[in-house]
């Protein structure tokens, strides 16, 4: 038996727990309308236990969005090394975001909705689109043959990718109705623009 391995799959199960019950509290009351008390509470825990895992209700908040990082480096993982590192992001991203369940589509809106209501929550929103970038700069790097610690080429690429997804997560939430595929389609314009050196919409 691997305690070891049992051990730090519950402690990822109280991580979550604790997210998801922030989460959802923040969607229910706002930010501001419930305390870390009642956080710890809802996933059956301590108060002590919950700053085992966050400093504040921002950071858990913002947490329940941690379990996509692992989906989305594998998807990552799966594309062909073939492929420009462009294409390779674009058809990651998009392939995920079409797959999304409703649900999701109505988190991430919540989401959204919370950040533009609650602007403390954007330090902890950046370090988890940090996290995402340094995924996408070392895809990046494997397609193509650069170091994404010591070559700009990756970085760059995944910042301005980063930021490709940014303005249509932005302009999505605008939307009446936003939906999975909705957003896959902005996605994979704006990823081909991006892949296509951004040309001047006045020469097509």
């Amino acid at each position: 038996m691997n305690v070891g391995g049992l051990r730090e799959r519950k402690k990822q199960r109280t991580r979550d727990e604790l997210a998801e019950a922030a989460f959802a509290l923040a969607v229910e009351r706002g930010l501001n309308g419930f305390t870390i008390d009642e956080v710890a509470a809802a996933a059956d825990v301590s108060p002590r236990t919950f700053f085992n895992y966050f400093t504040s209700k921002e950071e858990a908040v913002v947490a329940h969005r941690d379990g996509a990082h692992a989906e989305f480096a594998a998807a990552l993982a799966a594309r062909p090394l073939d492929e420009s590192p462009v294409e390779a992001l674009r058809a990651a991203i998009v392939g995920r975001v079409r797959a999304s369940s409703r649900e999701a589509i109505r988190e991430q809106l919540e989401l959204l909705r919370l950040l533009r209501e609650t602007p403390s929550l954007l330090p902890y929103l950046m370090s988890s689109f940090a996290t995402t970038e340094r995924l996408m700069a070392e895809v990046v790097a494997a397609h193509s043959g650069t170091d994404p610690d010591r070559d700009c080429y990756p970085r760059l690429v995944a910042a301005c990718s980063m930021a490709a997804l940014r303005t249509c997560y932005v302009m999505w939430e605008q939307e009446p109705r936003g939906t999975a595929k909705s957003l896959a389609d902005a996605i994979d314009a704006a990823m081909t623009e991006l892949g296509g050196g951004l040309p001047d919409p006045r020469d097509a």
